[in-house]
């Protein structure tokens, strides 16, 4: 009995130690602004990509997250944590509610002959959102180290 005491205590100091042995990487938060010519803009998705070293080909998972009204983000990595790898990260930005994939498939769909009027109508749709809002497929992904510590401030401005 002594000895399956001890066994218990020892798995139970090791889990403390271990953080329960979860093995996940707490990753330090990350939020910042998205703004287009100093004007916040809601609805774009703000996506941070590790980049990879000599050293370490495969740095962490991706993190995104999407503006509000206001244009603020928080992150969270495509595993559902808080937060982005710390390090150097590229940046891309992209419309939340409008896939570009989406709309090469409708074109596809017109071409085809399938189901053409909904695809049209479709396109007429995204086009709509799109003439009002700044063209995000001509802004070049950027570079943003994220410190140990996290930030609130890792903003852009996406000036046309």
């Amino acid at each position: 009995m002594k000895n399956h005491s001890s066994l218990l205590v020892l798995l139970f100091a090791s889990a403390l130690l271990f953080g329960g042995g979860c093995g996940k990487e707490k990753h330090p938060s990350v939020s910042g602004v998205i703004t287009v010519d100093g004007e916040p803009v809601s609805m774009v998705c703000v996506v941070f990509s590790p980049v990879s070293t000599v050293d370490n080909h495969s740095p962490g998972p991706w993190a995104k997250g999407v503006t509000d009204k206001s244009g603020r983000y928080v992150l969270q990595t495509r595993n559902g944590d808080q937060g982005a790898v710390v390090g150097e990260n590229s940046v891309g930005f992209e419309w939340d509610d409008i896939s570009f994939d989406a709309m090469s498939e409708l074109r596809e769909q017109i071409e085809s002959g399938k189901d053409v009027a909904s695809a049209k109508a479709r396109l007429k749709e995204i086009k709509q959102k799109l003439a009002n809002r700044p063209n995000l497929k001509t802004v070049k992904s950027q570079v943003f180290i994220v410190p140990a510590e996290g930030t609130s401030s890792a903003n852009f401005d996406l000036a046309q």
